[in-house]
Order: structure tokens, then sequence, then C-alpha cells
């Protein structure tokens, strides 16, 4: 008991750290790889369209532009990354490396999807990545992995350089083939349950279509009913909503949250916007602000109906 009770206390801070990164980054790349949206381009939640939705605020914007051309590899290595990086944080294996990875995604993420965000003590992805360098420095702690294969054997006290090889490779083998299986079975289990995450009640996604003189078509009134929103592509490329709300009524807005610029989600549940990124809420009648850290509204787009279609106003 004394001997536990020291090593938690030569662990300090960073178990806790440990934990909830280890905790945070495991369930967030599993959540990424059992949502089928998140690797559709369609989907206002997907990948891609988060991408889009950080072009215009990110200082990074020609380098995430690359990722557009092979977006669903690179959506599948983050996600398989990030379970990597939670896993060996977690149980505290090559833990210095997994800290430095996740550092670098931490850094990605805020260079991307919340540098926008003002003030920038409200985006997480920074204290993420500071939170990372501490785990970086000062590794994992006694109570690891890394801790129990550096431990002196019993002969003097003389580390056995080959053992210690060989028990590292035996335990990256077997952490490989847990994760494959653990990422295997959380993808068929989320694929199979057509898991979506926020975006309950979408009536599917168009792209603007025909112009004519009231506007571009962007659907047809049979197409979206009550309660229900139709993702589409607004004519510079951005996402955007067309909702038809409880009253009857045909609005649309953009998509891109006025805080920091990730892809809101519809909730036709509880006829809301919300961003996946930091929480905020909109109301999916008029785009105001339900619930910050946003303050601004989502921007609306004009409309047009006639004859059963729905257009976008020229300018």
């Amino acid at each position: 008991m004394n001997t536990l009770r020291t090593r938690l206390a030569e662990a300090g801070p960073a178990i806790l750290l440990r934990l909830f990164f280890g905790v945070t980054f495991t369930f967030a790349g599993l959540q990424k790889l059992a949502n089928p949206k998140f690797f559709d381009a369609s989907s206002p939640t997907s990948f891609q369209s988060q991408v889009h939705g950080a072009l215009g605020v990110s200082p990074i914007a020609p380098l995430l532009r690359l990722t557009l051309h092979a977006p669903a590899p690179i959506a599948v290595a983050i996600a398989i990354g990030e379970v990597l990086v939670g896993l060996g944080t977690l149980f505290g294996f090559l833990a210095r490396f997994a800290a430095i990875a996740g550092a670098v995604l931490a850094l990605s993420f805020f260079l991307s999807i919340s540098y926008g965000t003002s003030p920038y003590y409200y985006g997480s992805d920074i204290v993420f990545f500071f939170g990372w360098t501490v785990l970086a420095i000062g590794g994992a702690g006694p109570l690891s992995i890394d801790a129990w294969l550096a431990r002196p054997t019993a002969r003097g006290g003389i580390m056995l350089g080959r053992r210690t090889f060989l028990s590292r490779g035996a335990v990256a083998a077997a952490g490989v083939v847990a994760t494959a299986a653990l990422v295997g079975i959380d993808t068929a289990v989320g694929h199979a349950s057509g898991s979506t995450g926020v975006g309950a009640n979408h009536t599917g996604t168009t792209t603007s279509g025909k112009k004519t003189s009231l506007g571009t078509k962007i659907g047809s009134v049979a197409a979206v009913p009550v309660g229900s929103a139709l993702a589409f592509t607004d004519p510079s490329g951005q996402p955007a909503f067309l909702v038809h709300d409880r009253s009857g009524a045909f609005a649309a807005f953009s998509a891109i949250c006025t805080h920091a610029g990730c892809t809101v989600g519809f909730d036709g549940a509880n006829d809301r916007f919300v961003c996946p990124c930091h929480g905020s809420v909109y109301n999916a009648a008029t785009g105001a602000v339900e619930n910050g850290p946003s303050i601004t509204p989502l921007p609306s787009i004009a409309l047009a109906v006639d004859g059963g279609e729905i257009y976008l106003k020229n300018a």
C-alpha cells in the first residue's frame, strides 16, 4: 500500500492528464470512425465540410486545401491517430511519442478549426496543446507500461537492453492487434447502426442547381417536409441549410458557425443547429444564437419560392 501511495505521489498531475487526455482522444477517434457522416462529403458534419468551413479563418489554409485531394484517407488517419495517441497515453506506452503526436494533432486542430475563436481561451485545442507538452517533457510517470518495462532486473539492478527491446516489441505488437480489433468493432457497429451524430431529420444534400430569373434552384417544396432541413452548397462553395420550420415557412442559413468557423449540424428533434466543435446552438427558424460561446447569428440566405420550387435569390 505504501508503495502504491508513493507511486501515486510521484505520478502527481501526470496521471490526471494521462487519464483525461487518454480517454478523450481515444473516444474522439472512435466516435469519428463510428460515424459514417464524418467521411461523407455530402454531410455538413463531414471532415470535408469542416475543412471548407475553416479555410476562411485558418492561417494554414493552403495546407488544408491539400487535404481535400484525399479527404477520406486523411480523415481515417486522423481518427486512428487519435485512438493510438489516446491508448498510448492512457496505458503509458511510448508515452512521450504519444504526447508529441497529441501535441501535433492539437496544434493542427487549433490552427484550423478553432483559430478564429475569440477570445482565444474559449478554444480548447490550445489548452490541449500545452497540456500535451507537459507529458512530452515529463513522460508518463511510474504508473505506466514504460516504467514497468524500464524497471531494473533482479541482477544487481543492471538493465538488460535486449530483453527490454523484445518486451517493448511484444507490447507494441499486442497493442497494434488490440487497437485494430477495437477500431474494427467500433467501425462495424457504428456503420451497422447508421450512426450520424447531430444531424437528424436531414432530407439529403444538394448543390446549387440551374440558374433562372428567380435565382438558383436548390430544391422543391415536396423534398423538404415540415421540421426537416436540406443541406446544400451555396454559390460560393460553402455548406448551407434550407429549413422548413414548424410554422411552414422556409429559410436558409450558412452552415458555418460564427464562433470559430466549424460546420454546424441540424438537430431536427429540437429545431436547432448545433456546432460540434464548441457547442454553440442556433435557432433553426431564425439562425439566432440560443447558446454560446457564439454571439453572432448564422447568416441568412435570401430565398424565393415559386411553383413548388425553391430558389436562392439573385444578388
